[in-house]
């Protein structure tokens, strides 16, 4: 119930503070500021997350709504740049290869696979954008899942 949904929450909380804060750490580092986060350990931590909160907390709706969709165009558009400079190396025949097969690790994936498609919270957003309609609930979720499978196969023919 609720107790179960507020540890998921937590959780991928925790997971996005710890890689955003890497990540800021490493921004930092590339200016030469390196020498904050060794005087203040933790400060990429509180940084992140205060940013990120603050902006989340202070922004209006339809200015988050503009950030989400330029990041979203961002991302595909970098998606689409890597893929085809990677694609001349492709090997799709990789992705079925014996070798790379470990149906011994399926069930150990449902949890992620579950939680990095995040059901659980576009379900409910869906629901509510689409008011009710069932039909294009349906074609707006299986759209949505095919978009980013087809996504990670494209990327693990790339990178395999």
């Amino acid at each position: 119930g609720m107790a179960a949904y507020f540890f998921l929450h937590y959780s991928i909380l925790v997971a996005y503070i710890a890689q955003g804060s890497v990540n800021l750490s490493n921004i930092l580092d590339s200016f030469g500021l390196d020498s904050v986060t060794t005087l203040f350990p933790g400060i990429e931590q509180i940084l992140f997350a205060g940013t990120a909160g603050s902006l989340i907390y202070f922004a209006r709706p339809q200015m988050m709504e503009k950030i989400n969709t330029f990041l979203v165009v961002a991302m595909m558009a970098t998606f689409i740049a890597i893929v085809g400079i990677a694609a001349q190396t492709a090997d799709f025949h990789s992705l079925i290869a014996p070798v790379n097969q470990h149906p011994d690790q399926v069930v150990n994936a449902l949890p992620i696979l579950f939680l990095s498609l995040l059901y659980q919270n576009v379900v409910p957003t869906v629901v509510k954008q689409l008011e009710g309609d069932r039909r294009k609930i349906q074609k707006a979720i299986v759209v949505g899942t095919l978009v980013p499978l087809t996504m990670f196969l494209v990327w693990n023919a790339v990178i395999l």
